[in-house]
């Protein structure tokens, strides 16, 4: 199986889509001076997995549904932060 993958900005205190919209990745809050992340990654209906990122931190997430993700933190910029979100199973 090829790998998907797809990257998406989400600003602080706000929640994006990936995955066909299977996935919600929510952008909780960032310490300030730092590039932490508080990164909550859920589908509709299933767990939440809650997780603070550095850039270059990663989470993995199964959704049973739609298959394993990672979702990877690549830069933080004033109040948005970018994700590389794979589908690795």
């Amino acid at each position: 199986m090829s790998q998907e993958f797809e990257e998406l900005e989400i600003a602080e205190f706000s929640t994006g889509y990936a995955a066909n919209r299977s996935l919600l990745i929510a952008n909780g809050g960032m310490i300030s001076g730092s590039s932490i992340v508080d990164v909550k990654v859920s589908t509709v209906g299933g767990s939440t997995e809650r997780k603070s990122l550095s850039v270059g931190d990663s989470l993995r997430y199964d959704t049973r549904d739609y298959g394993v993700y990672e979702i990877r933190l690549l830069t933080v910029q004033g109040n948005t932060a970018r994700f590389l979100v794979s589908r690795t199973k």
